[in-house]
């Protein structure tokens, strides 16, 4: 009986660390490996994704296609802006709603540099 119940606290401890394994981030916290990838939306172009990610000067008015006043940030990578719903190429959170000036500010206060 004794020798089952290691066992089954073997294996269940080998699997656990083995899951673990198989998400790394990076220095700056972002997320890579399977896990990162799995929490991309799966019907985006990789390219497309990639053009989330605005280099400076950030133009955020040019981000807004559909001119409603609002885009998408991601409230840890700020510099990931898209005119659509969806997650950050970099680290897979959902991106949040925020008025054009509110994504301005949040660039500025960030260090990011605004056209």
């Amino acid at each position: 009986m004794r020798q089952w119940f290691l066992l089954g606290v073997l294996s269940f401890t080998l699997i656990f660390f083995a899951g673990c394994s198989s998400d790394q981030r990076d220095t700056e916290g972002h997320l890579h490996g399977e896990g990162a990838m799995e929490s991309m939306p799966k019907s985006d172009s990789m390219k497309s994704l990639q053009e989330w990610i605005r280099s400076e000067p950030v133009d955020v008015e040019a981000v807004d296609v559909n001119g409603d006043g609002f885009v998408y940030q991601d409230p840890m990578d700020w510099n990931v802006i898209a005119d659509e719903e969806g997650k950050c190429p970099k680290c897979g959170m959902f991106l949040v709603r925020v008025s054009i000036d509110e994504a301005v500010k949040n660039l500025k206060d960030n260090g990011y540099t605004v056209k």
